[in-house]
């Protein structure tokens, strides 16, 4: 209310005194003892920051003395800083009554055409000025800065020239003219960078922009030259040197330039970062860790190294030292809340879930508005089984993001787990299946939900289709659980089976779900367990030119105990189809030649075929790990094919399962799973057989 009377008496003053300006007599008079006192008061509100008070005494103090053209000026670009358009508007056209004429008020009636955002007009009162005043700094820089607005490169840069002809160099106006230049693939623009360099050494900008230019005109070199000269002028310029360091064009001099600089100032933080950064493009982990480990003092020094150092550490398989790091170093950064938040992550892939749901709910205590750290938190709560404080944090998050369908199908599957408010659940979770139909969780609440609703037909026919995608843990234990309510006991088992092995293959075990493994196993028909020669599971596929099927192996190798699915292929006569049988994984024994021969006598052939092409695989790709003949560690990769030797069969890989631990003396261990095989039109049964890893 106070700041609207001001702009009020502010109007009406203005159009008070425009008359007295306009008709006053153009001579000059001392400036009147009271303006002098309101235009002090104006300048000690300017020094402690009372804006709005410090413009009401500017004009009072042209209020008092209407002559002062000078404050007009001010009073107008005062209002404008503060955002106050109309007063700027109303004090410029004073401006412009009494000199009608004049540049300086064409250029203040410009400024202000300007923020109102009329540009057009704006335009044509500074170029009406500048034909008045051809040389006026402040009329050039508004050119300079309408033209960029406008976007208008080729005259924003013929001001920007007839600027710097008339005023001091001013690195920020020589940047922009090297960056314009640059743009219009112009040389000068080398020169123009330079030249702001000169003004201002320590801009990082500056310097980035002239890098860029020299290296797109092809003269490093030059440059090379140049900052090495302007370097022996200023050694201690730490910015300059590292920026030095980036010019280098290939990887191995940024690293050594960067090293030496590290060396010369063992506390440059923004060195340190430089250089694990370089590291980190090329997955260079042990040398990154070495680095830090070799800089314990920045390390200590920066909540960021540590999170760099548990981050190398991961990637090293050493999870347990990772959590270390982050365990030490949140005693010194106990504000930090990313550290936490990485700790507590760190605490439940250690199956330490007791530690993470404290450590996160310490954090969500002083960061309830940070999402991500809010959902982790809530399903470490569903992990163990606290559905109370699982509801309270998804309430909380679907009230502030209530079209987020993965907030929305937390909170309607968690009240179907607690078995309340189901009608409202089923709403949310059809929330969550409208937004993405083919997200296996968001069909799995559904069927939950109908589940826990009395709809256990409508619920199975949904995770029967869902599960026929996806075999996640979790929906094939309620696929089992369905099924065993609904008179399916054979297939219950087989789904319950697949749950199981699908929990063995993944290395972060779930408390939840193992729990729910046990509790369900008693519950299912022990007359319908499969034996072990049972079929699993089927999958069909059309078979064109030759096989084309889905299949899963399982790999152990020097007689180690390893799970493992047995696989037939067959081709019935004139069927054009591919039957894939599997075995149940829950009955696994290791296969021997003796068994392959006895069972599948025609599978020989193809047998060789694909143990040759899993050796060649495992030996084309040695070289990922930079070790030819120690231990190699694989990821979760995609996406990888072989070939045997013969034409005829193809093999692609995808979606390693778990950790793949190679010794080029002991063998292999681990599993793949491969997904499709293409052979040729003959008849074949194939098994898949523990396979060695070929001696280099």
């Amino acid at each position: 209310m106070r700041r609207l009377l001001i702009i009020t008496f502010f109007l009406a003053a203005g159009s008070r005194f425009a008359w007295v300006a306009s008709s006053a007599i153009q001579e000059e008079e001392p400036f009147p003892r009271i303006s002098m006192h309101h235009y002090l008061k104006y300048m000690l509100y300017q020094r402690s920051d009372e804006p709005e008070k410090a413009l009401t005494e500017l004009i009072l103090a042209y209020q008092t003395n209407p002559m002062a053209y000078e404050l007009l000026e001010e009073i107008v670009e005062v209002a404008l800083d503060l955002r106050q358009i109309e007063i700027a508007r109303v004090y410029s056209q004073i401006a412009r009554q009494i000199k009608p004429r004049d540049a300086s008020s064409l250029y203040l009636e410009a400024q202000v055409l300007q923020a109102m955002g009329r540009t057009k007009e704006a335009l044509r009162a500074l170029l009406e000025a500048r034909a008045l005043k051809p040389q006026d700094p402040n009329i050039l820089l508004g050119l300079i800065s309408l033209y960029a607005s406008l976007d208008d490169r080729r005259n924003a840069l013929q001001y920007l020239d007839s600027y710097l002809n008339v005023s001091p160099p001013n690195a920020d106006l020589l940047k922009i003219k090297g960056y314009y230049e640059m743009e219009s693939n112009n040389p000068e623009s080398m020169h123009s960078y330079r030249r702001a360099f000169e003004e201002d050494p320590d801009d990082a900008e500056t310097v980035d922009g002239m890098i860029n230019a020299y290296k797109k005109f092809g003269k490093l070199d030059e440059l090379w030259g140049y900052l090495n000269r302007a370097l022996s002028e200023d050694p201690q310029n730490s910015p300059l040197r590292l920026k030095l360091c980036a010019v280098q064009e290939d990887e191995e001099s940024k690293r050594s330039c960067l090293m030496e600089v590290l060396e010369q100032e063992p506390d440059n933080i923004q060195a340190m970062g430089l250089l694990l950064d370089m590291l980190e493009k090329t997955e260079a982990w042990d040398e990154a860790l070495a680095v830090l480990h070799e800089h314990p003092g920045i390390a200590r020094r920066e909540a960021v190294f540590a999170l760099k150092e548990s981050f190398y550490l991961l990637h090293l398989d050493n999870l347990r030292a990772a959590v270390g790091v982050l365990e030490e170093r949140q005693k010194l950064f106990p504000d930090n809340h990313d550290i936490a938040y990485f700790l507590a992550l760190g605490y439940e892939d250690l199956g330490e879930y007791a530690k993470a749901k404290n450590t996160l709910a310490e954090l969500y205590k002083k960061k309830p508005d940070w999402q991500e750290m809010a959902y982790a938190y809530a399903l470490i709560c569903g992990e163990l089984e606290d559905y109370a404080c699982m509801e309270s944090v998804l309430n909380d998050l679907y009230y502030r993001m209530p079209d987020d369908p993965v907030f929305s199908n937390a909170l309607g599957f968690t009240w179907a787990e607690m078995g309340k408010n189901l009608d409202e659940a089923h709403r949310l979770v059809a929330k969550a299946v409208q937004a993405d139909p083919k997200n296996p969780s968001y069909q799995d609440s559904m069927a939950w939900v109908l589940f826990k609703m009395g709809r256990t037909k409508e619920a199975l026919e949904i995770l029967e289709r869902t599960a026929q995608d996806s075999h996640e843990p979790e929906i094939m234990l309620h696929l089992s659980q369905l099924q065993s309510k609904g008179g399916k006991d054979r297939e219950a088992w087989l789904s319950y089976f697949s749950a199981k092995f699908e929990m063995n293959k993944s290395r972060k075990k779930s408390v939840r779900l193992l729990s729910h493994i046990a509790v369900l196993e008693p519950m299912l028909d022990k007359k319908f367990k499969p034996r072990p020669a049972e079929i699993f599971t089927r999958q069909i596929a059309t078979a064109q030119d030759g096989f084309a099927g889905q299949f899963r192996c399982e790999f152990a190798a020097n007689n180690k105990q390893a799970l493992r699915v047995k696989m037939a292929l067959s081709l019935p006569k004139d069927s054009g189809q591919i039957k894939v049988l599997y075995w149940p994984p829950g009955m696994m024994t290791p296969l021997n030649s003796e068994d392959v021969a006895a069972n599948l006598p025609q599978s020989r052939e193809f047998l060789a075929e694909f143990e040759s092409a899993l050796q060649e695989f495992f030996a084309r790709h040695s070289w990922l790990n930079k070790e030819k003949h120690s231990r190699l560690r694989w990821k979760i990769m995609n996406d990888y094919s072989v070939r045997a030797k013969g034409p005829h069969l193809r093999l692609e890989f995808m979606d390693f399962y778990r950790e793949l631990s190679l010794n080029s003396a002991q063998g292999t261990k681990g599993g793949l799973v491969p997904r499709t095989i293409k052979l040729d039109g003959r008849l074949i049964r194939a098994t898949c057989e523990a396979l060695d890893y070929v001696k280099e």
